[in-house]
């Protein structure tokens, strides 16, 4: 989870489930607030949850959308976090030791 401007939480989940997924949003996210997904089915019950949901749709080829029509994409999911990180949270990755090199 990402807080655009904010901080970003990480978790390592051991099941792609709601009943899974449902604390760590609550914990981490405000009731009420808006959340951006993709359209994964995880996500499907955001709204019954209490937060308001926007989608993109990535089987359709939608990365990003304009809302209002003002020319600024509103609702999207793009952040280099995910994808850099995919690799070291893989679960192929999780036997094997983190290094880091330095900067």
């Amino acid at each position: 989870m990402i807080e655009r401007g904010g901080q970003v939480v990480l978790r390592v989940l051991e099941n792609v489930q709601q009943s899974t997924i449902k604390p760590i949003i609550e914990k981490f996210i405000k009731s009420g607030s808006l959340v951006n997904t993709d359209e994964y089915d995880i996500y499907g019950r955001l709204v019954e949850w209490g937060y308001e949901h926007k989608t993109v749709c990535y089987s359709r080829g939608e990365y990003a959308w304009d809302e209002d029509g003002d020319g600024f994409y509103e609702v999207h999911v793009n952040t280099n976090l995910p994808q850099s990180c995919r690799t070291i949270i893989s679960p192929d990755n999780f036997r094997k030791p983190l290094t880091m090199d330095k900067a």
